[in-house]
């Protein structure tokens, strides 16, 4: 159990260093162990010394010869173990078996509460100590009287400082406010943000702030200060956690996490977009059948004063289509170093958001696929497989063959899906891709048996294997 270490330093001279005071003293008595016997709302008794065994009270043997017939197989004299009920033992070599086995028990169960209570009283020990350097001699003299416990000196602490409590509440409602009205100027500062409102949370459901207890009204609270910057979060954060919201059941901290895991920002370099320097317009690049327009999304080869070399910055323009950039964000984030796709160079920040990415674009020695890397290619989609990912769509102009490897990129519908019917879609729209038919003309995407899909690759045009 651990031990807290006292300071002579003096924390509480009134009824304003109470909170301070209160989440110290919590602190240290849950550290060491002690604060359920110390909690007002609980009512556990205060331990106590437990009672050693007394050998006396376990039954006495008495024992008596007993002469029997010598056989072949036994002969002399044995002894029978009897009860002596008129005396008691003196060591355990006087007892009973069944006593002796008793007391044993007995006596093991004795030593561990001992030593627990021993633990139990060191602990209030420390936090007696603790109290004591951390109060003003004031505050000690009317509030810590001689010959009572932790627990009532607890309990007379915690009534000097009820008075303050109705205003601490006030004043942490209103610095509640000001921190959500804050969310809006934090700018590139957004995570530190973040953590401040986590704070403040934390402080208002320890100060009893009415709209830090319902998740209704603080999740609300937070995604109305949040929606000028991530309307596409907190729309969708509120969509899809309806029922923990109604219920309550969502914590703040569940929250926060969400949030920051939205923002995307995985890897350490971050580079603001207007940084940036444009060497080539939009790049018209093939598009497929996709959830993000060329309208909507943007690839440009830019330039950096942290790369050597030009990279390619692929980022959409409407809070709409992030979940686009989210997915193939995450898809390189899995990929990192597994030499299956470009390499992933940062994120690209507007106003403390992830607005898009940066790649890697002059791959040394890549050049594009053609039919006859078909063989590599399949392979290649094996191998991003077995990341527990599937591509979605991938084409020709998604391949790049570096030294008879094929480099993979374009993730936007990439998927953590890796089924039967997932793999044959994948292979399926390569192969047409390749081999310039219409991926999506006689393949029947909707069918529900998953074997007989992926058969339907090698059947020839008569329908037969």
């Amino acid at each position: 159990m651990a031990t807290v270490a006292s300071t002579s330093s003096v924390i509480y001279k009134g009824p304003k260093d109470w909170d301070h005071f209160k989440r110290e003293f919590q602190f240290k008595a849950y550290a060491l162990d002690v604060w359920d016997y110390i909690d007002p709302d609980q009512s556990l008794a205060w331990p106590v010394r437990p009672t050693k065994p007394d050998i006396a009270s376990y039954p006495k043997r008495r024992l008596h010869p007993s002469t029997r017939t010598s056989t072949p197989s036994s002969e002399g004299t044995i002894q029978v173990e009897e009860v002596d009920p008129t005396g008691h033992p003196t060591n355990i070599l006087e007892m009973t078996t069944e006593g002796r086995e008793a007391y044993n028990l007995d006596f093991m169960v004795y030593t561990y509460m001992n030593q627990k209570y021993d633990t139990f009283c060191k602990s209030v020990d420390d936090l007696t100590k603790w109290v004591l350097e951390s109060v003003s001699p004031a505050i000690k003299e009317t509030h810590l009287l001689p010959g009572k416990d932790l627990r009532e000196w607890y309990a007379k602490l915690a009534e000097s400082g009820k008075a303050y409590d109705g205003r601490l509440m006030i004043n942490t409602r209103r610095e509640y406010f000001k921190r959500l009205k804050q969310a809006s100027k934090a700018g590139k500062k957004l995570d530190e943000w973040v953590m401040k409102w986590q704070e403040i949370m934390a402080q208002g459901q320890r100060h009893g702030v009415p709209e830090t207890k319902t998740a209704t009204i603080w999740v609300r609270d937070l995604c109305t200060a949040l929606a000028p910057i991530v309307e596409t979060w907190a729309t969708a954060f509120r969509m899809l956690k309806k029922a923990e919201i109604d219920s309550n059941t969502i914590s703040y901290q569940e929250v926060a996490a969400d949030f920051l895991y939205y923002c995307n920002d995985w890897h350490r370099t971050r580079i603001d977009y207007f940084d940036l320097a444009s060497v080539t317009k939009d790049l018209k690049a093939h598009r497929k059948k996709k959830y993000c327009s060329d309208a909507e999304e943007k690839l440009r080869l830019v330039t950096h004063p942290s790369f050597e070399l030009p990279v390619l910055m692929k980022i959409v323009e409407f809070p709409r289509q992030f979940h686009c950039l989210e997915t193939e964000t995450r898809t390189y984030q899995v990929l990192d170093g597994k030499d299956i796709a470009p390499r992933f160079l940062g994120h690209v920040m507007e106003a403390g958001r992830v607005v898009g990415f940066l790649l890697e674009w002059k791959i040394e020695g890549a050049r594009p696929a053609d039919v006859s890397d078909l063989g590599a290619c399949i392979g290649a989609l094996q191998r991003l497989h077995e990341q527990g990912l599937t591509h979605g769509t991938p084409h020709l102009d998604d391949l790049l063959v570096k030294e008879g490897k094929v480099i993979l990129i374009d993730f936007e519908e990439a998927e953590s899906r890796v089924d039967a019917l997932a793999r044959a879609k994948d292979t399926h729209y390569l192969t047409s891709s390749m081999l310039g038919r219409d991926p999506y003309y006689g393949y029947d995407y909707s069918s529900g048996d998953e074997e007989a899909d992926e058969c339907e690759l090698y059947r020839g045009d008569d329908g037969t294997s």
